[in-house]
């Protein structure tokens, strides 16, 4: 799978864990490709979430997350990527993960889409304000 921001020129590769949540990757990749808003996650840590066009009510694989991790975050049928270190312990519905070799990648565009939620949301004088962020996935 790819993942991939046009605005920030920025592509990574993901593997689903089809071995180990076979009913969330399957009901995701009847979804692909599909794109949706990136943001940024605020009290839970360096993560990205966007919303999906998909209605998952079931835990498949349930792990402590890490860079790399994918997962769907069920309560908000969000899509969510940790790019860096993370404030919550508690354990996620996790499907896929970031390729290895990516990872440098992940984590610019985790800063470059905190650096945006910073941002005020309407222009101010020397700044463009907040800007939307697509991103898309694909196989």
């Amino acid at each position: 799978m790819y993942i991939e921001w046009p605005t920030l020129k920025a592509k990574v590769r993901a593997n689903l864990l089809e071995d180990k949540a076979p009913r969330v990757c399957s009901a995701f990749k009847k979804i692909l490709p599909f794109q949706s808003i990136q943001e940024h996650t605020m009290i839970s840590g360096e993560g990205l979430y966007c919303a999906a066009p998909l209605r998952i009510t079931f835990m498949d694989y349930m792990v402590s997350r890490k860079q790399g991790d994918i997962y769907f975050f069920n309560p908000g049928q969000l899509v969510v990527i940790v790019y860096g270190q993370t404030t919550e312990p508690l354990k996620v519905n996790k499907f896929a993960e970031v390729r290895r070799d990516d990872l440098a990648i992940l984590s610019q565009v985790g800063k470059a889409v905190w650096a945006n939620t910073l941002k005020p949301i309407l222009p101010t004088s020397g700044d463009d304000g907040r800007q939307i962020i697509p991103v898309v996935f694909s196989e």
